[in-house]
This record gives C-alpha cells, sequence and structure tokens, in this order.
C-alpha cells in the first residue's frame, strides 16, 4: 500500500518538473525570439538611413549625370569643329587674331 502511494507521489512530481520544463521552454523561446526582434530594429533603422543615403547620392548622380550630358554635348561640338575650339578659346582669353576685332556686346537698358 506504502509502496503504491510513493508511486503517486513520483508521478506528481514529474507532472510538476514537466509543467515547469515547459515554463522554462516557453521562456527561452520567447527571450530568443525578443533578442532576435531587438537585434533586427537597429538593423532596419540602419537599413531606412541606407536607403535615404542611396537617394541622396541617386540624386547627386542625377545632377552629375545632367551636367556630364551638357558639357559633353559641348565637348562634342568642340571636338568637331576646330573653328569652335578656337573661337571658345579666344573668348575665354579675349584674345583676338591681329587681323580681327571683337566685339562685346553690352546690353544697353534704357
Amino acid at each position: 500500500m506504502n509502496h503504491h502511494h510513493h508511486h503517486r507521489r513520483l508521478q506528481v512530481d514529474y507532472g510538476v518538473w514537466g509543467i515547469l520544463r515547459k515554463v522554462a521552454v516557453s521562456i527561452i523561446v520567447i527571450s530568443i525570439f525578443v533578442l532576435v526582434i531587438a537585434s533586427y530594429v537597429p538593423a532596419l533603422r540602419q537599413s531606412q538611413r541606407l536607403e535615404e543615403d542611396i537617394e541622396v547620392k541617386r540624386q547627386a548622380l542625377l545632377q552629375q549625370r545632367k551636367l556630364h550630358d551638357e558639357y559633353g554635348g559641348e565637348i562634342l561640338f568642340l571636338k568637331t569643329d576646330p573653328e569652335a575650339v578656337e573661337r571658345k578659346v579666344r573668348e575665354k582669353m579675349g584674345l583676338a587674331k591681329p587681323n580681327e576685332v571683337i566685339y562685346h556686346f553690352e546690353s544697353t537698358k534704357k
């Protein structure tokens, strides 16, 4: 009789341990979950910052490309027209060929 009682107490103990084990496992799982989320949040913030950064750089690149296209056209024009080159250079230097007069037109405001 006594032996049977002892067996039942063991059963109860196992039950408690089973519950505790389940609780422990749940806590561990939740902790891991929380840690994962916590480690993701800064990463998400950082990626947002990176995306903003990328956007800024993209705008700058577009600006550069626009300038490049403008200058590209001018350079192409200069390459294809040697006289234009000469004229450009003289305009920049403010020089004239000996037999040439350069007129600087001033806008006459009345």
